[in-house]
């Protein structure tokens, strides 16, 4: 994305605004710009933008170069679209005017920031309004095929067989197998619910199987008598379970405010373990070294849609701060 000098050509500050794509061919094309291109006339998009918590994987862009980007036009219909590379066309995925699948005589009124897999689907988060919805059940996400039939995956507002309700519904990550991961919370009083305990990771198969990944105050796996806080990164690689960064509550376990800081894996068993923690010591050239951060899934400002730290495997490289002030770059192999 590029913003154009006003006063340039015909370059105003209402139409200074555009995309470029660098094509197979090595040409660089105008893949869309505001005030102008395409039909009816673009009033705003977005794209390449980070969403807090999930900042370790590409969100917008797939390994064909295809794009979708959050576009609203003067007509007032917004919404997701495509822009395919070989022709630069924009096709729309999901707007303001599409009904809803999974929830009758509704239509979408806000969509959160989308995510693109190789294979041409689309998971994202949105708010619809219609008949009996309110602020308790009207998000959810969504999964688009590349064919574009919609299904509902998750919604707030949905009892899950043990009574628990979904309070909050995070944005999603996706990998290529069309599986999501998205941490949430539950509503308190409704199963053993409480606020201690309502904060969660979930996952969705491709089936459209949820299942339960961490939760706060529960058992951190490896550690003994710790238990989790609080979440703050989550990944999901194509050939792994998902991978998440996780604060432990100070005072269980072993737990200080020096090593309360981990990242868990789901390895291809199923089974949860923990990979690094703050406060782990390693031998770097003779010398004893005791990390103090861990620099994992940090966003760069001017690369926001790339991947950066994790590959399809679940492997993981990654900054660290050591407590004697020096840094290194570690590599954690699942």
């Amino acid at each position: 994305t590029a913003s154009l000098l006003a006063g340039v050509g015909n370059v105003t500050s209402s139409n200074k605004q555009g995309l470029w794509v660098t094509q197979a061919s090595g040409t660089v094309r105008l893949a869309a710009r505001v005030g102008e291109a395409p039909t009816p006339t673009l009033s705003s998009f977005s794209i390449f933008n980070s969403e807090t918590a999930l900042n370790g994987q590409a969100r917008h862009y797939n390994s064909s170069g295809n794009l979708i980007v959050t576009a609203g036009f003067t007509t007032g219909v917004s919404g997701i679209y495509k822009i395919q590379l070989s022709n630069l066309t924009m096709s729309p995925l999901v707007t303001t005017a599409s009904l809803v699948s999974g929830i009758s005589n509704s239509t979408f009124s806000a969509f959160g920031n989308p995510v693109f897999n190789n294979n041409g689907t689309v998971a994202l988060g949105a708010t619809v309004i219609g008949t009996g919805l309110n602020t308790s059940n009207n998000q959810g996400i969504w999964l688009i095929s590349a064919n574009g039939t919609a299904s509902l995956r998750v919604r707030t507002g949905q009892t899950n067989a043990d009574g628990t309700i979904y309070k909050t519904i995070g944005a999603p990550v996706l990998n290529n197998k069309g599986e999501i991961a998205f941490i949430g919370s539950l509503k308190t009083g409704t199963g053993n619910v409480t606020t201690a305990n309502d904060d969660r990771i979930w996952s969705i198969g491709a089936n459209g199987t949820i299942q339960l990944i961490a939760k706060a105050s529960g058992s951190a796996p490896d550690l003994t008598g710790a238990v989790f806080e609080s979440f703050t990164q989550l990944a999901y690689p194509d050939d792994s379970g998902v991978i998440f960064v996780a604060t432990l509550v100070v005072g269980t376990g072993d737990t200080t405010t020096t090593n309360n800081v981990g990242v868990w894996a789901v390895n291809a068993s199923g089974a949860t373990k923990l990979l690094i923690r703050k406060g782990d010591s390693m031998t770097i050239n003779g010398a004893i070294k005791t990390i103090a951060d861990i620099l994992l899934f940090t966003s760069a400002s001017d690369t926001l849609g790339a991947t950066r730290q994790i590959t399809s495997a679940g492997d993981l490289v990654y900054k660290v701060r050591f407590t004697d002030g020096t840094y290194g770059i570690l590599e954690t192999v699942q």
